[in-house]
């Protein structure tokens, strides 16, 4: 899923989903950020669910036969918590350069191209503007992913899958006090690098409500740096659906 729904600091809020037609759906929300400075729980001038941190989005879906494909907006405001999505680069997050508003744009699509083949994958590109004292400015976060999965592998239910896509990065900053204020040494604007994110995975349907997905990450220059060795996860994760 495109990191650009997942804002760090995400609490209370609100939303809802709107058919248009029987293809086109709208969906739309408000979330306060969390009670740390700035927050909906922090006794301060700059709290509360909508005087503090916030993100608000709309998505528009289409689905229909074997393509569903959404556009999504969402802006976001946070006194201390910058563009966090809990992936990327630590500069793609924007955090150290005072209160931080972002306006992302993704576009994400899923086509059944077999009942057992399909392809997807998104993009998301994130516009942040800091408003410190002294390092207010701008900021570029890209990523993107594809991926194809196989449904039905082995047996009815399960699913196998390869991603490979590029987890965010900072692609650019307006000046220099912006990028030495969210952690990049003197004359480097930008992430060093490109680091890809490749994993490949397995869910195995043990039962209808419980799966289990083994699988393997490999993490190319991690931090988009080059200077550091390449990073391979096994991982497994359980679902529970009740």
């Amino acid at each position: 899923i495109n990191p650009i729904f997942f804002p760090v600091g995400n609490r209370a809020g609100l939303a809802a989903n709107v058919h248009l037609t029987p293809a086109i759906s709208w969906d739309f929300g408000y979330y306060g950020e969390d009670s740390t400075i700035g927050g909906p729980n922090f006794t301060d001038n700059k709290s509360g669910l909508f005087n503090g941190g916030h993100s608000a989005w709309t998505q528009l879906i289409y689905s229909a036969g074997a393509l569903k494909a959404g556009f999504i907006y969402v802006n976001t405001y946070s006194v201390v918590n910058g563009v966090d999505s809990l992936a990327g680069s630590n500069a793609a997050k924007v955090i150290g350069a005072g209160p931080t508003m972002g306006n992302s744009y993704g576009f994400q699509f899923d086509y059944r191209v077999a009942p057992t083949f399909e392809l997807g994958g998104w993009v998301g590109y994130t516009a942040a503007r800091t408003l410190g004292d002294g390092t207010k400015g701008d900021a570029s976060i890209w990523n993107f992913a594809l991926n194809v999965a196989f449904p039905d592998l082995g047996k009815k239910g399960n699913l196998g899958g390869f991603i490979f896509g590029m987890q965010p990065k900072l692609t650019s900053t307006s000046n220099d006090a912006v990028a030495q204020a969210i952690g990049l040494p003197a004359g480097q604007r930008s992430d060093r690098d490109t680091g890809y994110h490749i994993e490949a995975f397995y869910r195995h349907q043990l039962t209808d409500n419980l799966s289990i997905t083994p699988g393997v990450i490999w993490l190319t220059a991690p931090n988009h740096d080059g200077r550091n060795p390449d990073v391979v996860i096994g991982v497994i994760r359980t679902t529970f659906v009740f």
